[in-house]
This record gives structure tokens, C-alpha cells and sequence, in this order.
């Protein structure tokens, strides 16, 4: 029981980026939001073959400190299949992004038409929310 926290995280999980936005919404207290862009490889089935087939992942999450949980909506696909990813823009649809940089981006310029404040590059994790950000505690402001 060394490293684990005896405060409960929940992960909301949000099918699109729309009620993901609208969520953020209804929670004013929230100001801060973290897209990542990631590549990975999983094992997919090709046939009679397994092979590693490379994906593009884009999350964006948000911590709501008053319910202490974490919002989080992201997307998956395989890079060079054809299918993209959602069109940020539109809330449907799909949208030609092999890479993911044009979502994450989109996410990005969402945020900031929403006075939301962004870290880029990053997500919350349950292992990132500490005591501190909890009691709304910000060190550098003394408050």
C-alpha cells in the first residue's frame, strides 16, 4: 500500500468531443485542459496474420477537482487505413488525419475559443492528481 492513494479518481469517459466540450461547460471551475497526440502499435488480425499495426491515438482530459474526477474523450485509429479521425470542427463526420496533429490542433483551438487554458503533449492520469490539487492548492500563487 506504499504507492497507492487512498483518494478515489473516476474517469468520465466521453464518446465525442462535443459532450466532452459541453461538459466542460457546465463546469466553470475548470480552466485548464491536456491534449496529447500519440503514436503506438497494437496487435491486429490481417487475415490468418497477426501483425503490429501503427496507430494514432488523440485525447483531450480535464480534472474536475470539486468531484475529484477525471474527464477524458479520445480517438483511435489505424494510421493508413483510410479512417480518421472525427472532425473536431463539426462534432461528426470524419476528417483526413493520418497523423492526428490536425486533431489534437483542432482540440487545441476549441479550447482556447473557450477560454479553456491547454497543455499540449499531456494527459491526466489518476497518478498525476495529488493532495494539493485536490485542496485547490496553487504553490507558486501562495493560495
Amino acid at each position: 500500500m506504499a504507492n497507492e492513494s487512498v483518494l478515489h479518481r473516476d474517469i468520465e469517459q466521453f464518446d465525442s468531443i462535443r459532450t466532452f466540450f459541453k461538459a466542460l461547460e457546465a463546469r466553470p471551475h475548470i480552466h485548464l485542459v491536456k491534449v496529447a497526440d500519440q503514436g503506438l502499435v497494437e496487435p491486429a488480425r490481417r487475415g490468418t496474420a497477426l501483425v503490429m499495426q501503427p496507430m494514432v491515438r488523440v485525447v483531450a482530459t480535464a480534472f474536475d477537482y470539486k468531484t475529484n474526477k477525471i474527464l477524458r474523450w479520445d480517438d483511435k485509429w489505424d494510421v493508413g487505413s483510410g479512417v480518421v479521425s472525427r472532425d473536431v470542427t463539426k462534432g461528426d463526420g470524419r476528417q483526413n488525419d493520418p497523423t492526428g496533429a490536425r486533431t489534437r490542433d483542432l482540440i487545441i483551438l476549441e479550447c482556447q475559443k473557450h477560454g479553456l487554458q491547454v497543455v499540449r503533449g499531456e494527459e491526466w492520469t489518476p497518478g498525476d492528481i495529488v493532495v494539493d490539487t485536490l485542496a485547490g492548492i496553487d504553490r507558486e500563487r501562495g493560495s
